[in-house]
């Protein structure tokens, strides 16, 4: 909770009104609302943490001048203390992606989240077995078997999270380190990194993995709360197998009901022996 309060007040210089952290929050956009204590009086403080999605650098700020704050608030700079470097690079994924995700990630759920870890191990087991080119009808097999050791309503999201990689390395373990350099207690640990976790299970802003049974009025749907309604810059839809053909029929169409508004980059790979493409759709800025 130090910690926390010397962020704080390093960022918004106002050490001399804060009396306790009296609770958190997180908007829709995983920005990190704190309510502070001010001379006997809750205040509800807005800070954004903004992580970079296109980035394993996390923001430190610490007695930023005015104008060097402004900038990293309008132009997304990114500040970091020398001494993380270290840190903040073994959030890079390796030659072993899933055991090392598993393995800096395993402290922080084992004990508070079991069935998410024993979901994730699942998951990074099928991963393992498609790449190395596994028949369909004994991974069906596996699924089952370990669908019956781990009960979590987020195996289906986790795995994608494993296959896709880059909610690991991009997002989670840098708003996990965040978190750490944030506070050295469990609880207060957990206050913070679990809801942006539960938030981006739920729903991830930038992502759409198409599941099996995902309608092409979900899809739409999920398109629209995205990139109309929460004007992302860059959304990725995930699709394999069968469903490779409605993906392509839905985004087409509403690239073209948009008016051209937005334009839509395909890149075409293989799961072990299943196609499967990812959809990159970003604002058409010759439209703009």
């Amino acid at each position: 909770m130090i910690k926390l309060l010397s962020l704080i007040e390093n960022l918004l210089g106002i050490k001399s009104k804060i009396d306790e952290v009296t609770g958190y929050k997180y908007d829709k956009k995983g920005n990190l609302i704190v309510n502070v204590k001010s001379k006997g009086k809750d205040s509800p403080v807005n800070i954004t943490f903004n992580i970079n999605i296109g980035s394993s650098v996390i923001p430190y700020m610490n007695k930023l001048s005015k104008l060097i704050e402004e900038k990293y608030q309008k132009e997304n700079f990114h500040y970091i203390r020398n001494d993380l470097i270290p840190f903040i690079a073994e959030s890079r994924l390796g030659n072993s992606p899933y055991e090392y995700i598993l393995s800096v990630i395993k402290p922080h759920l084992i004990k508070s989240r079991p069935a998410d870890f024993g979901a994730l191990r699942a998951a990074a087991t099928i991963c393992k077995l498609e790449d190395e080119g596994t028949s369909e009808l004994e991974l069906n097999n596996i699924r089952g078997r370990l669908s019956l050791c781990q009960k979590c309503k987020w195996s289906n999201t986790l795995y994608n999270w494993l296959r896709c990689g880059e909610v690991f390395e991009q997002e989670i373990f840098p708003y996990m380190n965040f978190c750490l350099t944030v506070t050295d207690k469990s609880e207060d640990f957990e206050k913070l990194f679990f809801p942006f976790w539960d938030q981006r299970l739920a729903f991830h802003p930038t992502k759409i993995f198409i599941s099996i049974m995902m309608t092409a009025d979900d899809l739409w749907f999920n398109l629209e709360i995205r990139l109309i309604e929460n004007k992302e810059k860059e959304v990725k839809v995930y699709s394999r197998a069968s469903r490779n053909k409605l993906a392509e029929g839905v985004i087409d169409n509403f690239l073209r009901k948009q008016n051209k508004q937005f334009i839509s980059d395909v890149r075409s790979y293989s799961l072990g022996n299943t196609p499967a493409k990812t959809y990159i759709i970003t604002p058409n800025k010759t439209e703009i």
